[in-house]
């Protein structure tokens, strides 16, 4: 694995957080705390989940680093630990909720910029016993997922007027 394989994540990693920063933009308090209807999340609840998703899923990448297989899923107490964050900071302040993505975003740029390449294709479990590499936590549990959310949340704005 050439070592420029961890910046091209890193860039992806980036970009990925770049786009979810721009789905903000105009965004209002009052359109971050309101919900679309029904059971979907506003985008304050998307965006306190991609602020503890980030870490999470970076320290699980890293953890696979250190260790022959590790469980790569989220245990329970992770789960509620995730839904317990994502209610209490829904409605935070849009400010709050940058400061939060901006410090996620760093906690999980120094956890994929200091891997080294051998390390990509090293393994876990995940929840549903399938193998996952670092570098699928990477690419797609992180980034992708934090691109998803980043439509998602402009998708929301539209349902709900803000």
């Amino acid at each position: 694995m050439p070592a420029s394989e961890v910046a091209a994540l890193t860039e992806k990693f980036t970009q990925a957080h770049g786009a979810l920063m721009n789905a903000l933009s105009g965004i209002t308090d009052a359109s971050v705390k309101k919900s679309p209807g029904g059971e979907e999340w506003s985008a304050g609840q998307i965006l306190s989940h991609v602020e503890e998703m980030q870490r999470q899923w970076a320290d699980k990448a890293a953890l696979m680093t250190r260790q022959d297989n590790p469980f790569a899923g989220r245990t329970e107490a992770e789960q509620a630990r995730r839904l317990s964050y994502v209610k209490e900071h829904a409605n935070d302040s849009l400010s709050q909720h940058t400061v939060a993505l901006e410090d996620g975003k760093a906690h999980a740029l120094k956890a994929i910029s200091g891997l080294k390449a051998s390390a990509l294709d090293k393994k876990g479990t995940r929840a549903d016993g399938t193998a996952v590499t670092v570098r699928e936590m990477i690419g797609k549990t992180i980034c992708d997922h934090i691109q998803e959310h980043a439509r998602q949340i402009q998708e929301t704005r539209k349902k709900a007027g803000g």
